[in-house]
């Protein structure tokens, strides 16, 4: 479901945490609509990948942007505006527990600029609807079940109407049926034009929804024309 926008390019790029190079030469391009998925073992780079991506791992050599963002120059004052335009998914959601769900979101907004509360309200009730879990917004998180946390942290990466998903193991703290239930709800977003990178260890997954895949093994990355490549 790709189209000719590109939004990512590395190129030849090197990928690290201080003098450590976790990947070499990683040549890489996301067009706007595509849905990738990232796999290799624990360990294989996976994460440090998407970091770099939203600016959190340094790229020492080679060529990296996203959209207008040259990754390997990112200013400390660049990363909120680059954070902005990316949804970002964790496996351990990431949520604040002494607050209910609209404050977690309503947080966010402010965060990035919304100065209007009845547009963050607005907004807020329109993205919980799409992910399914309208009616919630006053349930503190702790009361709420692995599946519905998750689909909070996943509308709260979709506030912004970012041009990027990017999700690190997204059911990794699932059971099997509340991880299908994520990545159906992943699947309807990209369907409706959403672009994803999304990293998993779960092979199950990967044939389900039959998306291209890229894997980290070796200091490098290869994409794959199936799991079994």
């Amino acid at each position: 479901m790709g189209s000719n926008q590109l939004l990512l390019s590395l190129q030849s790029a090197d990928i690290g945490i201080r003098n450590e190079v976790i990947l070499k030469k990683v040549s890489l391009e996301v067009t706007k609509g595509d849905y990738l998925f990232l796999i290799g073992k624990t360990g294989s780079g996976k994460s440090s990948l998407l970091k770099a991506i939203y600016g959190d791992t340094h790229i020492s050599t080679g060529s990296a942007r996203f959209k207008t963002f040259d990754l390997t120059k990112l200013r400390e004052s660049e990363l909120p505006t680059l954070r902005r335009k990316l949804g970002i998914v964790f496996q351990d959601f990431r949520l604040l527990d002494d607050r209910n769900v609209f404050d977690n979101l309503d947080v966010v907004l402010k965060a990035t600029g919304w100065k209007s509360k009845t547009d963050r309200k607005n907004r807020i009730l329109e993205t919980l609807e799409k992910v399914g879990i309208s009616g919630k917004q006053e349930r503190f998180i702790h009361h709420l079940s692995g599946g519905e946390k998750q689909r909070v942290a996943i509308a709260r990466a979709l506030l912004n109407d970012p041009e990027l998903i990017i999700a690190d193991e997204p059911t990794g703290n699932l059971d099997p049926e509340t991880a299908l239930e994520v990545m159906d709800l992943l699947e309807e977003l990209h369907k409706k034009g959403n672009t994803v990178i999304l990293a998993t260890h779960d092979y199950r997954l990967i044939k389900r929804y039959n998306h291209p895949v890229i894997r980290c093994e070796n200091q490098e990355i290869h994409r794959l024309e199936s799991v079994g490549s």
